[in-house]
């Protein structure tokens, strides 16, 4: 394809309306930088914690369950992997890309013991012969999934028929309710669980009750986790005390439930807590954790009250309400929780604790976002040439919560290049390319976010970065803005052009009807102005545009476009030296 460089630089006087125009451009604009450099991010940045770290949303389900409660599964000597749609979520979708189960077939499970502590409730039976379907690789990276990505819910096969949907259902009522309990309705568990789920009739809404009473009333105890002076806490002292950690979270929730007619046990195992960093030694004291589990309607699914009350903030609890850990599917659980008893990972095939170790470190906003790194990464991203380059998947993209991430670096936050990947089929979702370079040999820390409101959301994902370049490499990015529209830079991507060298100048625009493009330019220091071409379609609907000119003024660069031919907006600027 041809390029309209010379052409276009035959328009190089557009006189003093022009000039006008142009000098009066920042005044007329509201627009905010992207780069970290000029927009300094005021993030929550929310951490899942013991208890968890995050930030607040509200739970909802689409559609409301039978009524009755929650029951212990039948003897069976069949289950089956759960199919998972992508169809069936809006905030919380499938871990798989594929709507094709990924499972394999599990090891018999041994018979649950025939007793436990009275305070603790016995889980249903497992399954000891699953029926298994094929496990779907991914095409473009076959064997470099994340381990988790290829598991699959285990389900009860003969009660099994969907999975429980918690979008669109509204828990206020049931939270209002629970909050505003009366004290002398506290001086049991058997009365406080009475007054909770009495006036419900489904187990969901019985269980909410319990969830919300425990995080808004039980304080964690920091004192005895940072002491190391933990000890068992059975139901009655922890409501007593108000006041425990996780196994007393754990015990209360049981004894409420158990007390209810509803089925839930303790699980224990290890958790990756507000103070887990990748590379960590999860055997450590302080990653040991107690949580709940329940089956609802053949489903396995999973409770963590302690997560769902707050978080710790230097060395102190802080109240925040978490119903991320209320009714959890097992295939997002694992990536922060590893029970002891593999069996009661309630996912095929079952990860090991090395698997596990190596899972990506993700926070609820990872799965709300619908989130999907396209290749294992592990905790650690390693790298020879100072270049950091991944991608990830949105299944359910929400462009008004656009991804944020920054590189830390000897205490500094540099700039993340984050932009969509053309020429994908919407099978594989929106796919978004992470550029960034080190600035020095060394390590840091690359940090995901989900920006929900302005310049303010919670972390979704992070990383630990070795670099073994020596920093060479390291260059800032283009500068953008935001636009009324998505687009790619797809070169130059660096800040800084050389003066009298040739470039080719191309970027992508995506979701726009070609009868609505606006025209697109490359405005020189001296105010001339250059015309792009579009150069080509992809299957997806994207659009390339082009322009190849030697950049011969040495100053600032802008690419802007207009609807009208007057009046211009920054798309992107780029600084010749």
């Amino acid at each position: 394809m041809s390029n309209n460089a010379n052409n276009s630089n035959s328009n190089n006087n557009w006189g003093d309306f022009f000039t006008r125009s142009f000098d009066n451009l920042s005044r007329r604009l509201s627009l905010t930088s992207n780069s970290v450099d000029d927009d300094k991010r005021n993030r929550n940045i929310n951490d899942c914690s013991t208890p968890g770290k995050t930030t607040s949303t509200t739970g909802t389900t689409r559609n409301e369950p039978t009524k009755g409660s929650v029951k212990p599964a039948e003897d069976t000597n069949k289950a089956k992997i759960a199919p998972a749609k992508h169809t069936e979520e809006a905030k919380l979708p499938p871990v798989k890309k594929s709507e094709k189960e990924r499972t394999k077939s599990s090891p018999p499970v041994k018979k649950p013991e025939e007793e436990r502590n009275k305070s603790k409730q016995q889980p249903p039976p497992a399954v000891t012969k699953p029926e298994t379907s094929g496990v779907d690789d991914d095409d473009d990276h076959p064997g470099r999934r994340d381990p988790a990505n290829k598991c699959a819910a285990v389900v009860i096969g003969n009660e099994f028929k969907e999975h429980l949907d918690l979008i669109g259902r509204d828990f206020s009522r049931v939270d209002n309710y629970a909050r505003a309990t009366p004290e002398s309705e506290t001086c049991s568990v058997e009365r406080l669980s009475k007054y909770l789920t009495s006036c419900w009739n489904n187990p969901i809404d019985k269980l909410r009750a319990i969830f919300t009473w425990i995080a808004t009333n039980v304080e964690y105890d920091t004192d005895a986790f940072f002491s190391g002076n933990i000890r068992h806490q059975d139901a009655d002292e922890t409501l007593k005390t108000r006041k425990g950690v996780c196994d007393g979270y754990a015990e209360l929730f049981n004894g409420l439930a158990s007390h209810a007619g509803l089925k839930t046990w303790k699980i224990t195992g290890r958790a990756k807590g507000h103070h887990f960093k990748p590379g960590d030694d999860i055997d450590s004291r302080e990653f040991a954790h107690a949580w709940n589990g329940t089956l609802y309607k053949g489903e396995y699914l999973l409770i963590d009250s302690t997560w769902g009350a707050g978080a710790i903030t230097d060395n102190k609890f802080e109240k925040r309400f978490e119903p991320f850990y209320f009714l959890t599917r097992p295939t997002y659980f694992i990536y922060t929780h590893i029970p002891k008893d593999p069996k009661e990972q309630y996912i095929s095939p079952q990860l090991t604790k090395q698997d596990f170790i190596n899972l990506t470190h993700v926070k609820p906003p990872y799965f709300a976002a619908g989130l999907e790194f396209r290749e294992i990464l592990g905790t650690s991203i390693t790298t020879d040439d100072d270049w950091i380059d991944l991608e990830i998947a949105r299944y359910h993209p929400d462009e008004g919560k656009p991804l944020h991430a920054i590189l830390i670096w000897n205490g500094k936050e540099h700039e993340v290049l984050i932009q969509r990947v053309a020429g994908y089929d919407a099978s594989a979702g929106k796919v978004y390319r992470l550029q960034a370079t080190c600035p020095s040999r060394g390590e840091g820390k690359l940090e995901l976010y989900v920006m929900v409101e302005g310049n303010k959301g919670p972390l979704a994902a992070s990383f630990l970065i070795k670099n073994k370049g020596s920093g060479k490499n390291y260059s800032p990015f283009v500068k953008t803005y935001r636009v009324p529209f998505n687009f790619t830079i797809q070169s130059p991507i660096h800040l800084n052009l050389k003066c009298n060298k040739k470039y080719k100048f191309e970027f992508c625009i995506f979701d726009l009807k070609e009868s609505e493009h606006p025209e697109f330019s490359l405005i020189t220091p001296n105010k001339s102005l250059q015309k792009f071409h579009k150069a080509s379609r992809c299957e997806d609907g994207s659009v390339t545009y082009e322009l190849e000119t030697t950049v011969d003024q040495k100053g600032d660069w802008r690419l802007v476009f207009s609807r009208n031919g007057k009046n211009f907006d920054f798309v992107a600027m780029y600084h010749v030296e």
